[in-house]
């Protein structure tokens, strides 16, 4: 069981909004500073509490809302006690620098050495994660099934032919979007029809993060941390807009007012 910040806070962006402009330098940002990373240690906390509370354990790993994560945000996670975050792909290139990566490269955890401590990271597969977020709702139940093991076997194969020691880990995460509203039957004969494939395929293991890190494969280290999400590793959906960065800017006087007030 995993969660995400409380209420769904770009947690780069509520730490600095200015944040923004560190994957596009070209991005307006809103007029009046707004910094509140207390507010998003807060936000941290509390996903972590109200999860243990449900579910009786404090979650070991976050979802950060919209898989965005930055050096600040890693460090208040870390902090916190979380073990493990995870993020897209593309947040990977980028921090890794793209020219030079193998796509192998994915399928590991990395550690990021951030100020509140190391944080591990697990970057998902882009187009694994959204062939069931996207595009399998309109498929026959055995057929996505079929492909989305095709595609497991396809990054196992390569794996090999590269001499690569231990196995992949592939990383499968959506980004909460309710999908399965799309699927036949809320999406329960794709699910079962994958759970009951994945349980019987002698090649394909089921992992946790936590497992992973226990016994998986040596963990890479990232010595940068790109500031993005999991849309084009930047914050242009949130921030940048005149619209976005009006709502930023009341956003910042509104509790400026609430602080004043006490």
């Amino acid at each position: 069981i995993t969660c995400s910040p409380a209420f769904h806070p770009i947690l780069p962006l509520l730490i600095d909004v200015r944040a923004a402009r560190r994957s596009r330098p070209d991005l307006p940002v809103p007029a009046l500073e707004f910094t509140a990373p207390e507010d998003a240690r807060w936000q941290i906390e509390r996903g972590l509490d109200r999860t243990a509370t449900a579910f009786g354990a404090r979650p070991k790993g976050m979802w950060p809302s919209e898989g965005s994560v930055s050096p600040e945000a890693a460090a208040l996670l870390a902090g916190a006690g979380v073990r493990w975050v995870a993020t897209d792909e593309l947040v990977l290139w980028k921090s890794i620098g793209a020219p030079g990566a193998k796509r192998e490269a994915l399928y590991r955890p990395w550690v990021y050495p951030s100020a509140g401590g190391e944080l591990a990271l697990f970057f998902r597969d882009h187009d694994l994660s959204d062939r069931i977020g996207f595009v399998y709702s309109t498929w026959k139940a055995a057929d996505a099934v079929a492909d989305f093991l095709r595609q497991l076997r396809r990054i196992g194969e390569a794996h090999r032919a590269a001499g690569l020691p231990g196995r992949p880990v592939v990383s499968v995460i959506l980004d909460g979007e309710n999908c399965w509203e799309h699927y036949a039957e809320d999406g329960r004969l794709f699910l079962e029809a994958l759970y009951v494939a994945l349980d019987g395929a002698r090649d394909i293991r089921t992992r946790t993060p936590s497992d992973v890190l226990a016994d998986g494969p040596e963990p890479g280290r990232l010595e940068f941390l790109h500031s993005g999400s999991w849309i084009d590793a930047d914050f242009h959906i949130w921030a940048g807009h005149p619209e976005k960065n009006r709502a930023w800017d009341l956003l910042a006087r509104t509790r400026g007012a609430l602080v004043a007030a006490g």
